[in-house]
């Protein structure tokens, strides 16, 4: 039962995520190889500079709205070279490839482990029908949402979801760098 809460929650947080949307933030211009190769070595420095002036930044595609404001950081995107709206979109194609990659590799066991939690639900004596019914409705709402599952609103290619996976090390550890 200790696995079937973590892939609950790994569930529940991929949703939570999913329901996020970005795609009309950014444009759908699709990610070169050497973009995301300057994007990987950019972005530590750009986050290292937000933080040694107390802004918190992170890799979340949502952040960009949130820096709008800091001129010297905006400026200091500019002077690496990037269009801020750019860089963000990169990352959130980046997050978006990591994302899709994780689904692929997971995606099979959730939809397993779901499934076995259905069945226990409906073996376990002890559990009244109607609270059983309302566990297999709400994991079937997890599995309708999971198939559905669209990459955090933003379509990337399979061209850049190779790019993400022959980077896929270096991009977690940018990405997850604060």
């Amino acid at each position: 039962m200790r696995g079937a809460k973590h892939t609950l929650a790994a569930v529940l947080l991929l949703i939570t995520f999913a329901a996020v949307p970005v795609a009309g933030v950014f444009g759908d211009q699709p990610v070169s190889a050497a973009e995301l190769d300057r994007f990987i070595d950019d972005w530590p420095t750009i986050v290292q500079y937000a933080n040694q002036r107390g802004r918190a930044l992170e890799a979340n595609p949502l952040a960009f709205g949130l820096i709008r404001g800091y001129d010297d950081l905006m400026r200091y995107i500019r002077d690496r070279g990037w269009e801020p709206e750019r860089l963000f979109e990169v990352m959130a194609r980046a997050s978006t490839g990591i994302a899709a990659l994780e689904m692929e590799e997971q995606m099979p066991g959730m939809l397993q482990e779901l499934e076995a939690q259905k069945r226990e639900i409906r073996g376990d004596l002890s559990i009244p029908q109607a609270e059983k019914q309302q566990a297999i409705a709400t994991i079937d709402a997890m599995l309708a949402q999971l198939s559905g599952w669209a990459g955090f609103g933003v379509e990337i290619t399979e061209a850049e979801k190779l790019l993400v996976r022959a980077r896929r090390d270096r991009l977690l550890a940018v990405l997850e760098a604060e």
